[in-house]
């Protein structure tokens, strides 16, 4: 029997190829109904359309189309010296690779539950044991998310 994750993925992947242009609204453990409710509430609070998707997604949802795509997350490291105004001279990363961040759920277009696994594996085996996965891959490392990103994997944080 698939997972509820699995499901969801799947779900959510079919709702994308059968929308083609449209949007993609999710929240884990949240329906349709709690989206548009919620939608409400932002829209008569809200008049544009930044504002809106920003007061959703303040209240947990990701919104993502294709004028909107999912980012993917970044890292302090990756910000250049002359955004922040100053020279910044350090080999080492800006951020904590061993940091644990909660992750809600992962997805790759294509991908199983066992390529997650696998992937996830080699990760760990390539930066060490300090990134082994926690909470069945719920609580992982900067550097694992990293590494991930790197196998075209996306997280949807908590």
């Amino acid at each position: 029997m698939p997972s509820k994750n699995y499901l969801m993925f799947i779900c959510l992947m079919s709702c994308i190829a059968l929308n083609g242009c449209g949007e993609i609204s999710y929240k884990r453990g949240a329906g349709a109904t709690d989206f548009l409710h919620e939608k409400e509430t932002c829209s008569s609070k809200h008049t544009g359309k930044n504002d809106i998707d920003s007061c959703l997604e303040q209240k947990g949802w990701i919104v993502v189309g294709i004028e909107k795509p999912l980012n993917r997350m970044s890292s302090p490291a990756s910000i250049s010296a002359e955004a922040v105004g100053r020279t910044i001279e350090t080999k080492e990363p800006l951020f904590d690779p061993v940091e644990k961040i909660s992750i809600n759920s992962w997805w790759k277009a294509g991908s199983t539950p066992d390529t997650l696994i696998k992937d996830s594996e080699a990760c760990v085996l390539q930066l060490g044991k300090k990134h082994q996965t926690l909470n069945n891959m719920s609580l992982v490392t900067r550097g694992l998310i990293r590494c991930m990103q790197e196998k075209s994997w996306h997280v949807l944080k908590q």
